[in-house]
């Protein structure tokens, strides 16, 4: 294009030159002007297409450079969003053929490498070609996510024995919850290490099948697999991400049950495990400045220590591939011993492998999260013994004697309330030992989100707080209450008919058994969060207690609730109650400052007026935290007639409230959602509505918000309506409207031709104007658009009249002169007097003879008749020297 631009100019000089001459030699200099500026613009365009040239180039080189330095650039940015360790080679062999994996992301980012691994494989493997893709439907992958992978620039890649390999970075945005299709060609016969029971489906197309890595149909991938082979690892590069949290352990990390929704069920579906669930917690309930990633380092079987067996996949020999290799790591949630009880391990034998693994975690700077071992029946009661000694270890100063971080207590979720070394029938899979999809589910809900969040952010700094405030619904596993005063134990059942959720049918509720003490003291039990629960927006807290029977002589009951806020601040308040039904209590902390950092919850009951001893129960049901509904939408958008439309009236508070137009009504054809506040339909009547929306929960008064909603009229495609224009004059000011209709208004613009010189064209009113300065004829096409349909168009021609040229005054026709009579010879006498030389007819005073006009036309003429009088005079003169002379 340059070159092009180049010889254009050069050819524009060139003519410049040959008209500024030709302009020289018939005195036209201001023809060559248009032709210079012609000249001059062809070169200013030739060297800003040569400078856009550049530009563009340059930003492609930015971008590139920016691409490939991505990683140098911001190494904190690449986080591992999934992950599965492999545990085992292969009993099959791979020959021409192509392997589809499906990964599953926690987290999502702009750009994305994979690892591939050959821990256990026999010799070298080749991976001839590889790709990634988004997963849509089994093997099928999304149209237009397909990127080829490259290592270290190289379409095919060798990956030694005991090796792994990360691919190159490629640009594809994923999101939280995708599924990514790892796709990988080997042409020799391969034995590739893997991942046993990933609780998916994988594919392969069949032997001698080919290259198959960028197909998007799952036509070629015509066999399942139960494995997950050679890929270990998915990488996100996501700058917003705070870090990455590995779980990491044995078969209850794996997710061993997660298929399972109790003894002769099998759920249907995938990603059930507690890690999945626990991700989903972190994408919808954390706030976007506080979100991780968690990958899956679960491998079934295997011990926590190398003397208690599993070959090189205990926790102590695999940290560092499993873990330490991934990038962002943050966190660790450490669940190990299930298996080295078997294997008849001592207390100390275990714990000595804890604190190796914990050592080297906190040497590279990760925080540890440590669950206790869960039951199992099989134990004997000498393995038990050990479990105990290793659980006290583990849950001592809430931090394992000062060597991990926090407790997670998976043990108090799953154990049964009765019998403690099994696991609570609900949450069973029939063997004793897993969770089924429920217990999954539990695990995932006891974990504290601001614990795992806080693991990136330096020590001391604030917890984040959680988008969605928990309660403590004992059906979804917040089970952190403990015993306190006076109080043995306490349970969970699903057998009483009397309370708020009757008849309880798969809930649980909180029963603590009273010890045999007098009375009238105070039985408690009590919550104590690890991390303090940030309850500012929130304005009352809400229980339902009942005690178990009436004790004689007893003048009444009382509940006492005890709240231990932020700086030690206590909050205590006493509520009257009824035994043998359930009574609801309500604390308001809306006045209470700190409620901002809730460290404890006590709750107490007692009897009054009595003497003697008494050991009852009572129960507990669903400690809530109520807040007042708040409405913090804006004002709704407009509509539009026959267009479809939506607004959402968002308010906060806790239960969820209810929407309702409390006064007016809303636009003809829209209509309120009660639950989600949405506001939708398609309006059939243009105008402005008022109205007011409520919404209630239950907690102090509804709160409302008023609204006034515009509709306009429907939108109508633009068509344009004026006729011919009328023919314009140089140097004569002239105007032309294009009208068209439409809604919205349309805009002009000339979208063919170019108008008359010296007019132009007004966008907004379609008037086309100004002082035409060339004659001619210019024919165009204007265009009217709104957005509503094609744009409407209309081809117009303007003729352009010449400057007429004034018509002269006529010159009238001269008085014919009478020939004159001869004069004879004159005789010769003395000096004669000289004679007039004026014509017959002449004045004679010496005056010209007046002309019949004196027009600057007749100028020529006039000059004409004096050249001639001044030579007859001359002649004259000359004539008489002459006869003078004689």
């Amino acid at each position: 294009m340059p070159d092009t631009l180049r010889s254009i100019s050069r050819q524009l000089s060139a003519t410049t030159l040959a008209l500024a001459l030709v302009g020289g030699l018939f005195a036209l200099g201001s023809a060559a002007a248009p032709a210079a500026s012609a000249a001059s613009a062809a070169a200013s365009a030739a060297a800003s297409a040569a400078s856009a040239s550049a530009a563009s180039a340059s930003a492609v080189a930015t971008v590139q450079s920016s691409a490939a330095a991505g990683i140098a650039a911001a190494p904190d940015a690449w986080l591992t969003s999934w992950a599965q360790s492999q545990d085992r080679v292969a009993g099959l062999t791979f020959t021409n053929q192509t392997l589809r994996m499906i990964t599953h992301l926690s987290q999502g980012g702009d750009e994305l490498r994979v690892r591939l691994q050959n821990q256990y494989g026999t010799g070298p493997i080749t991976v001839n070609a590889s790709a990634v893709a988004i997963s849509s439907t089994g093997a099928a992958t999304v149209d237009g996510t397909t990127r080829t992978l490259a290592f270290a620039g190289q379409p095919s890649v060798t990956i030694p024995k005991g090796g792994e390999v990360w691919s190159d970075a490629v640009a594809l945005v994923t999101k939280a919850q995708d599924d990514i299709a790892v796709s990988m060609f080997v042409q020799v016969p391969t034995v590739p290490s893997l991942h046993s029971y990933p609780f998916r489906t994988n594919y392969t197309s069949p032997a001698g099948s080919g290259n198959k890595v960028t197909d998007t149909s799952a036509a070629a991938f015509t066999e399942s697999l139960t494995w997950t082979y050679l890929v270990s690892a998915v990488d996100v590069h996501n700058s917003e991400l705070n870090g990455t949290i590995v779980a990491y352990g044995s078969s209850v990390v794996d997710g061993e049950g997660s298929q399972n929704c109790g003894p002769g069920c099998t759920a249907t579906g995938t990603n059930r495990r507690w890690a999945d669930d626990l991700a989903r917690r972190i994408n919808s309930e954390l706030p976007s400045d506080a979100q991780i990633a968690l990958a899956n380092a679960g491998i079934g079987g295997t011990t926590a220590s190398p003397a208690c067996g599993g070959g090189g996949n205990n926790g102590v020999d695999r940290l560092n591939r499993d873990v330490l290799a991934l990038h962002g790591v943050t966190g660790v949630i450490y669940y190990y011993g299930t298996n080295d009880l078997p294997a008849n391990c001592s207390a100390t034998t275990i714990i000595d492998s804890y604190t190796n693994v914990f050592q080297r975690l906190r040497a590279a700077g990760i925080k540890i999260y440590v669950t206790p071992i869960t039951p199992r029946p099989s134990y004997t009661q000498p393995q038990n013994a050990v479990r105990s000694a290793v659980n006290s270890f583990v849950t001592a100063g809430g931090n394992c004697s000062g060597t991990c971080d926090a407790i997670l207590d998976f043990d108090a979720v799953l154990k049964d309330p009765v019998n403690s070394n099994t696991i609570y029938a609900p949450f069973d899979t029939g063997d004793g030992t897993h969770a089924n999809v429920a217990g999954q589910q539990a695990i995932a809900n006891s974990i504290p989100l601001p614990l795992l969040a806080a693991s990136g952010l330096p020590d001391g700094s604030p917890l984040p707080v959680l988008k969605t405030f928990s309660t403590y619904d004992f059906e979804r596993g917040y089970q952190g209450w403990r015993a306190g005063s006076n109080v043995g134990a306490v349970n969970w059942v699903s057998t009483f008919a009397n309370g708020p959720k009757a008849p309880f049918a798969g809930q649980r509720v909180m029963d603590a058994r009273s010890l045999n003490v007098p009375a009238n003291v105070m039985r408690t039990v009590f919550v104590a969060p690890p991390v303090p629960l940030d309850a500012s927006a929130q304005t009352e807290l809400v229980a339902h207690i009942d005690s178990h029977g009436a004790f004689p002589g007893a003048t009444g009951y009382e509940a006492v609730v005890t709240l231990t806020g932020a700086g030690g601040d206590v909050r205590t308040q006493t509520f009257p109650m009824t035994p043998d039904s359930w009574n609801t209590i309500t604390l308001d902390v809306s006045e209470w400052a700190a409620r901002s950092a809730v460290s404890r919850i006590e709750i107490g009951f007692r009897v009054l007026g009595a003497t003697g001893n008494w050991s009852p129960h009572f129960q507990i049901d669903d400690v809530i935290w109520n807040a007042f509904p708040e409405i913090t939408s804006g004002a709704p958008s407009a509509a539009m007639v026959g267009s479809a439309y939506s607004f959402t009236v968002v308010a906060s508070g806790n239960p969820a409230p209810t929407f309702s137009v409390s006064e007016g009504s809303l636009p003809a054809g829209l209509s309120l959602d009660a639950q989600t506040g949405v506001v939708s339909g398609v309006p059939t009547l243009a105008g402005s509505a008022t109205f007011t929306i409520s919404a209630s929960n239950g907690v102090g008064a509804p709160a409302t918000a008023a609204y006034t909603m515009v509709v306009a009229a429907a939108s109508v495609a633009p068509e344009i309506t004026s006729g011919a224009p009328s023919a314009a004059t140089v140097g004569s000011a002239y105007s032309f409207t294009v009208v068209a209709s439409g809604n919205p208004v349309p805009t002009f613009s000339v979208s063919e031709g170019s108008l008359p010189a010296g007019l132009s064209l007004d966008a907004q009113t379609g008037v086309v104007s100004g002082v035409p300065t060339l004659a001619g004829s210019a024919t165009f096409t204007i265009s009217a658009s709104n957005g509503v349909g094609a744009p409407a168009t209309a081809a117009y021609t303007i003729a352009v009249a010449a400057k007429p040229t004034p018509t002269p005054t006529p010159t009238p026709t001269p008085t014919p002169t009478p020939t004159p009579t001869p004069t004879p010879t004159p005789t010769v006498t003395p000096t004669a007097t000289p004679t007039s030389s004026a014509a017959p007819g002449a004045p004679t005073d010496g005056r010209q003879p007046p002309l019949a006009s004196t027009g600057s036309e007749l100028l020529p003429l006039s000059l004409l008749a004096a050249g001639l009088a001044l030579c007859g005079v001359i002649v004259l003169r000359l004539r008489r020297r002459q006869l003078n002379r004689e």
